[in-house]
Formats: C-alpha cells, structure tokens, sequence
C-alpha cells in the first residue's frame, strides 16, 4: 500500500497502519515461538538469531537510504524504492511460515502428548522413543498439569489475566515490562532514528556523509550482535551481558552529552576536533555495547520467563511496553537535542546506571534453564505448595484404591 500509494497521504498512512500491526505481531511472536522450540542449552543463540535478523534489516535500511541519496535524482521513484524492497523480506516470510508445524508445547497443552511428542521429535531430529524426548515430553506434560492444578481449572481471558495477578507472574511481568522500559531509554533507538542529526550534532556536515556515517553504524551494530548472540549469549548468560553493557554504554554516553555541553560543535561550521572524532568513535563504541546487551537480551529473556499458559499474553503485554517507549523515545528525542542538547545524552546514561543495579538486584539468572524450571525460580514457594498438593492426592487415590481391594 506503501509502495503505491504514489504520495496520497490517506494510503501512505493506512499502509503505516498495516505495517506496524504486522511487525508488533511479529516481534512478539517471533522470540516466543523460538523459545518454546528451542532446547535450552542454544535457547538464547537461538532467540538471538531473531535480533540479528533485526540488526541486519536495520543495517540494510541504513545503505539502501544512503544509495537512493546518492545514485536516484529526487523524484517518486527515489523514495518508492525502499518501500518496495520491504516486500522481499516479507514474502520470504509468508512462505517460509507454511512450511512451520506449531511449537509442540502448544500441541502439548492443546491436543495432548500423543500428538505433540513426534513434532518435537522432529524438531529435536531424534526417534520418538528416545530417552531425551520421553524425558523433555514429561516435563512439559508435567508443567501443564501444575498449571491446571494452580488455577483450578479455569480457561478463558479473565482467567488469565487472574493468574497475571498471582504471586510468581506479578514480579515477572514487573521484570519484563522494567526491561523493555530500560532497553528503550537506553537511547538506541534514538540514534537509529536519528543518527545524521546526532551525527551532525557532533560535528559531521553534508547530508551524505551523515548517511554514510550511520550505514557504519549499522555495520558496526550487526557485526557486534552476531558475535553476542551466536557465541556469547548462551556462555555468559542473560544478567552478566545487560550489567556488562550497561556500563560500557553509560560511559560512552556521559562523555558524548559532556562533549556536547562543553564544545559546542555544532557551531564549529565543520571543524571536528580530536574530542569531536573521540565522541564519534563513541557512538560506535556505545552500539557495541548495546548489540551485546539491550538488543537482543531482552527478547530472550521475556521469551523465556514466563508459564505456558500465560506466556503469550505475558510476552504481549512486555512488546507492548517496548513499542510504547519507542513512540516516547521517537516522538522526544527531537525536542531533548534541540532543547538541552548534550544533556540528552545525560538522560540516556542515567537510565543506563539504574538499569546496572535493576538487574544487580531483581534479575535472576536464566542461562542453560528449561522454560519447565522457571517456576521453581521465580515462585519456589508456590511450586512447593503445587507439588505437596500433588503427593497429597497420589497418597489419597494410593489409599483409596488399597480399600477397594
């Protein structure tokens, strides 16, 4: 719609609108589709790959813009092409999605064992007898069974936002929703956004070199999160890379605003000055510390933390949050450059301080778990209570069926 819509504003928009129904859908279900198939041994490589995706769509985006600048007089056709070029990813989805089966913890929960044991089979690519099957079957049978058990039975909306209520899910959902929260105002996005003004806001004239400086950046982004996820993720684990990249960021971040109070170089009418290259070289520095922490971990983790039964409106409810502060972030940044320039940077990196201790204090680690064992990690208490009742019952039927003998 997009494509053709030959300038008229009503179906450009509409198109818009369509558009980001799509990828909201899409970033939630993407994550959460992964971890329910994934072992969880490559869990996080595997989720991750979802972010290198992203990175490297970002990264193209930034050279395809780059290329119309440079090669396509300005025109329709110049800003109908990376419109256009969208619908090859796109397609490439749609058919890719129909050669997917559904997790098989969705078949679990919805059809019984029976059929979902030989779609994990196949996507473990091992015999439907094997040990490693029966055992990982029975687990999530297991956690089905638990689930039923804590909300006695109950199905429906209103249920589940009841159990989003109960002690376990409520600091869950508080965790991925503060997550989501911190990775926007870690100011990415802001960069992503508006990477030529910040760039000029350092010191770099002329439209095409502020493109040719963001496709770097690009570069720089997916190289780094391609290393994070496929060879650090599942190594390190979840709270050690946000901790760890925090920091790195929030240095980078208190010296750009403090280069950008203190010299002014928008003024300097295209001089930069050796601070000026330091704060550039930061920039790139600054996204290598993201890729290795806020843009792929969250996905990872807020895929994997949460019960079956209410993991998709839980994951829905935290990609909610995400896209909310990224129309906060896409609507603000503008007016916090303008207004207090470097001290934009000073916003960013504050949130990047109280992001370490968030993480410090109230994230537990999730590296090498099954989903299965996250209730014992995040409501230990309840699962005592949930497991108690269980041999409570398997005593009373023992005893039962002794009597009628």
């Amino acid at each position: 719609m997009q494509t053709v819509s030959f300038g008229n504003v009503p179906v450009m928009f509409t198109g818009r609108a369509v558009g980001g129904l799509g990828v909201g859908a899409a970033s939630m279900l993407v994550p959460l589709y992964i971890s329910e198939v994934a072992p969880p041994q490559i869990r996080g490589r595997l989720v991750g790959i979802y972010e290198i995706g992203v990175q490297a769509g970002t990264c193209i985006g930034f050279w395809i813009n780059y290329g119309v600048q440079v090669n396509m007089k300005p025109s329709v056709a110049q800003w109908m092409t990376p419109f256009a070029i969208q619908l090859i990813p796109g397609g490439c989805l749609i058919i890719g999605m129909f050669f997917l089966p559904d997790s098989p913890r969705w078949y679990a929960r919805f059809k019984g064992r029976m059929v979902a044991t030989p779609v994990l089979a196949k996507l473990r690519n091992l015999p439907e007898d094997h040990e490693y099957i029966n055992e990982e079957m029975t687990n999530i049978i297991n956690q089905i069974e638990h689930e039923r058990h804590s909300t006695s039975g109950q199905k429906g909306l209103i249920a589940e936002f009841k159990e989003l209520s109960r002690p376990g899910n409520r600091n869950r959902i508080a965790i991925g929703v503060t997550i989501f929260i911190f990775m926007q105002m870690a100011g990415s996005n802001a960069i992503n956004f508006y990477s030529p003004r910040i760039f000029k806001s350092l010191g770099v004239t002329g439209t095409n070199t502020g493109l040719y400086a963001t496709g770097i950046y690009g570069i720089v982004r997916f190289i780094a999160v391609c290393i994070a996820m496929l060879f650090v993720v599942d190594k390190f684990g979840r709270t050690k890379m946000l901790i760890g990249g925090s920091a790195l960021m929030s240095a980078c971040m208190w010296y750009i605003g403090g280069y950008g109070l203190v010299a002014k170089p928008e003024a300097a009418k295209g001089h930069i000055s050796g601070g000026g290259y330091a704060a550039i070289t930061l920039i790139y520095v600054y996204a290598i510390g993201f890729c290795f922490s806020w843009a792929g971990v969250p996905w990872i983790y807020c895929s994997e933390i949460f019960p079956l039964r209410i993991r998709s409106i839980s994951v829905a409810i935290c990609t909610a949050t995400h896209w909310l502060m990224n129309f906060v972030i896409a609507r603000s940044v503008p007016y916090m450059i303008t207004n207090i320039g470097g001290g934009t940077y000073f916003v960013f990196a504050s949130f990047l301080v109280a992001a370490i201790l968030f993480v410090y204090f109230f994230v537990p680690e999730t590296k090498g778990l099954s989903l299965e064992a996250m209730d014992s990690l995040f409501s230990p208490g309840l699962v005592n209570q949930i497991n108690a009742a269980d041999e409570e019952k398997a005593v009373a039927e023992t005893v039962e069926q002794a009597e009628k003998r």
